[in-house]
């Protein structure tokens, strides 16, 4: 016998027993159920077992589903190496978990929607967390992330919705930085990417409103879409010379933005070729786009792009209001519709010999 994905998903259940033929319990089968304080199983059945009124495979090494109805701290058994996608999903009541130094694998959704918890200690053992696994944790407050040399992504939308949580740290060896990965993330003031990441996904840090400093690491290559839009106090940005794409809308909206440096000297050439569609819409504080080609800074209120540069995307630098001077390097062959549209203090422009047309409205209101 088998109880399907998601069987009594939000039925008032207030206990379940698992007789001794059941031999197959899809995930999310007893989730949303405030009520429920405990799942018993048959001492006879083969492949589940119970403790303490949660759920387990027979060996109780794979956490399966914990009562939506308990309330307040749980201690992982120390038997555990798995939790189940959707073990905990919406446990509001639960305000502290306790995760074990035999812990490898948290499955996706695991944690999702977990209102009530504060902080989480992910141990050094786990090498694998799933996607949206914290997602909507909108008490919790810290995590601390140790390091594993097999723990090298932080999934898509782990800790998306977390408003609370203030800083994490992302350990070495960590490679990627998934979609929307701390998307909604409130309460952020300060994100260090190590310089192991060679990737930032798309919306990973997006609406973090009160994000103040960002440190990218030297082996980011790509910065996703919208990875960093709507940073409103987000006020210096430094690119690492590895970059070789900024993604559209990549820090659309950042308010506060007033500077952004990429380094281009002989010694520390930039790899950047691609500055994507609206990367820097509606950044009204920017006055200072520095492409070093020497120690010293060009003047503010000036865009000097790098010379590995080739595509500038439409509308990438729109309502940029207090820029003056543009400088487009000579290997520019692609600029975007509406590129320069409302810089309304632009005075003075450089185009790269290699451009051979200037679209529709990109100098608009200028």
């Amino acid at each position: 016998f088998s109880i399907g994905e998601s069987a009594f998903q939000a039925t008032g259940l207030t206990s379940v027993t698992i007789p001794a033929n059941v031999t197959v319990i899809s995930i999310n089968a007893f989730s949303l159920n405030y009520t429920l304080n405990s799942i018993t199983v048959d001492a006879a059945n083969s492949s589940y077992s119970s403790n303490s009124g949660v759920l387990f495979n027979k060996a109780q090494t794979t956490l399966h589903a914990f009562p939506g109805g308990k309330i307040g701290t749980y201690t992982i058994p120390n038997s555990v190496t798995t939790i189940s996608s959707f073990a905990f999903y919406g446990c509001k009541n639960l305000t502290s978990v306790t995760l074990t130094n035999n812990l490898t694998n948290i499955g996706y959704y695991a944690f999702y929607n977990c209102s009530g918890l504060t902080s989480v200690t992910i141990p050094n053992s786990v090498t694998y967390i799933g996607i949206a696994a914290f997602s909507r944790c909108t008490g919790l407050t810290s995590v601390t992330l140790t390091q594993n040399i097999f723990f090298n992504i932080i999934n898509d939308i782990t800790f998306e919705g977390c408003i609370l949580l203030k800083n994490v740290t992302i350990p070495a060896n960590v490679k990627s930085i998934g979609f929307g990965a701390f998307h909604n993330c409130h309460t952020f003031t300060i994100v260090t990417i190590p310089d192991t990441v060679t990737s930032i996904g798309n919306f990973a840090f997006a609406n973090c409103i009160k994000l103040t400093r960002v440190t990218i690491g030297t082996g980011v290559t790509s910065i996703g879409e919208a990875a960093f839009q709507m940073c409103i106090i987000l006020q210096n940005v430094n690119i690492p010379r590895n970059v070789i794409s900024i993604g559209a809308w990549a820090f659309d909206r950042c308010s506060g933005l007033t500077s952004v440096t990429i380094p281009d000297y002989v010694a520390n050439r930039s790899q950047l070729t691609s500055i994507g569609y609206m990367a820097f819409r509606n950044c009204i504080a920017l006055t200072d786009v520095k492409s070093l080609r020497s120690t010293d800074e060009v003047q503010p209120t000036s865009v000097r792009f790098p010379y590995s540069l080739t595509s500038i995307g439409g509308g990438a630098f729109l309502g940029c209001s207090e820029l003056t001077s543009v400088m487009i390097s000579p290997d520019v062959i692609s600029l975007g519709g509406a590129a320069f549209k409302y810089c309304s203090k632009l005075t003075s422009v450089v185009f790269s010999a290699k451009l051979t047309t200037i679209p529709a409205v990109t100098f608009y209101g200028c």
